[in-house]
């Protein structure tokens, strides 16, 4: 009988879930891991198994990918389970039973069909970042702290705390990803932290603008306006360029 391992849509609960596969001892080709969504579709002669995310349990796993193989394989497993395809978890177990057994050398093994999904996740992720490096915008409350909002469609937030503690690291910002109702905080010298998954009310973090932003976003979208030639339109180009997704927090498009 198959057993299908029902696990949350995170790295940790992923992990946690090849963890369990593996102490099962029902051979890889009887489990399945998927990621546990409401009104998932069961089918007959499948033994479900809802795995709680334990975080002993993927640090074992992680570890073990770090140390038997290398750290660009566990970054590249990790990134994909950022996605939000929901067949990710399955082939990231496969990648890794994969790995386990050639090494590094999976990263290369494109005619695998597991590995090849995730080559597809992790590209998808990379172009979403991109994107959201140049086209997320922050807005300067009174308490001289910046916020910028995303709607994302992988789960990238955590993907992004590099970037931007690097190029602002004596400001204070936070992200917000209004999608999942998660937060990316940086304080000025301290370290990137997050809130994951919670409760909090972005119109409580939002207050109100400062003194100079609500100017300097009229200036921004006069300029705009003032450098854009009418008569040279493209908008299909425009849409392939910036896509209408990226556009609803964006200062010029409110």
């Amino acid at each position: 009988m198959t057993n299908v391992f029902l696990c949350e849509d995170s790295a940790d609960g992923i992990f946690t879930a090849i963890y369990n596969a593996y102490e099962s001892k029902n051979g890889h080709a009887n489990n399945h891991i998927q990621v546990h969504i409401p009104g998932y579709n069961r089918q007959l002669f499948c033994e479900y198994i809802e795995v709680p995310t334990d975080y002993e349990k993927a640090v074992k796993v992680a570890r073990s990918l770090r140390q038997k193989i290398n750290g660009e394989v566990y970054d590249w497993l990790f990134s994909a389970a950022a996605s939000y395809d929901l067949e990710k978890a399955d082939s990231i177990y496969r990648a890794v039973i994969l790995a386990f057994h050639m090494g590094a050398g999976v990263l290369n093994h494109l005619t695998n069909p597991a590995v090849s999904h995730i080559c597809k996740l992790n590209l998808h992720i990379d172009n979403e970042i991109q994107h959201y490096k140049g086209f997320l915008r922050f807005v300067e409350l009174k308490n001289n702290l910046l916020l910028a909002k995303i709607r994302p469609k992988n789960n990238i937030l955590f993907l992004l705390a590099d970037h931007f503690s690097d190029r602002y690291p004596d400001e204070n910002f936070a992200i917000a990803d209004v999608r999942r109702n998660s937060l990316l905080f940086h304080a000025k010298g301290k370290p990137v932290t997050f809130t994951g998954k919670t409760d909090f009310d972005l119109n409580r973090i939002e207050g109100e603008y400062s003194e100079n932003e609500q100017l300097l976003q009229d200036l921004f979208k006069t300029y705009v306006s003032s450098i854009t030639v009418k008569e040279r339109s493209n908008p299909h180009l425009q849409r392939q360029l910036l896509p209408l997704r990226f556009r609803e927090y964006m200062t010029e498009f409110e």
